[in-house]
């Protein structure tokens, strides 16, 4: 069968999650404020030094996550996303 589905150039791959409460325009909102958010935060002595600032980002949700890797069969070259 994998011989055959080779020959119809699909490959077995890996999707790529997909979370299902997943707001596009909250997003967007997010990174148009983004300056905004984060100067609002900031004490005035930083913002007006003008020092460089290093913004670093941590995925607390995955912390212990177990999850499960399902693989399908996928035209090569593709991404197809977990539904």
């Amino acid at each position: 069968m994998a011989k055959w589905l080779r020959r119809l150039r699909l490959s077995k791959m890996t999707a790529r999650p997909f979370h299902p409460k997943k707001d596009e325009a909250a997003q967007e909102a997010f990174k148009a404020n983004f300056k905004a958010i984060v100067e609002a935060k900031l004490p005035d002595a930083v913002i007006q030094n003008g020092t460089p600032l290093e913004v670093w980002f941590q995925d607390e949700a995955r912390v212990g996550q177990q999850g499960t890797l399902s693989r399908l069969w996928a035209p090569i070259g593709s991404r197809p996303a977990m539904a």
